[in-house]
């Protein structure tokens, strides 16, 4: 979910892929992870290591920073719990 809004995708492939992950029991919010009360800085050392050298964020087709991904978690996170 964090990686569509990345991508700018469409709010309905993003509501489309949420219905899914629900419909079968995975997480799809920070509460659902047991992650409801994470600071930032916290969420931040989590996109940081995301956006490592190693880890496959490099693969998307544009920069991405750790600010941006802790921005893409946080709405990710708002539209998930608003379905």
């Amino acid at each position: 979910m964090t990686q569509l809004v990345l991508e700018n995708a469409d709010t309905e492939e993003l509501y489309k892929v949420i219905r899914f992950c629900k419909d079968c029991g995975l997480p799809t919010t920070l509460k659902d992870l047991n992650l409801e009360g994470a600071s930032d800085e916290h969420l931040l050392e989590a996109a940081k290591l995301a956006c490592a050298e190693d880890d496959t964020m490099v693969n998307m087709p544009f920069e991405v920073t750790p600010e941006d991904v802790l921005a893409a978690m946080k709405t990710a996170d708002q539209i998930a719990s608003a379905l």
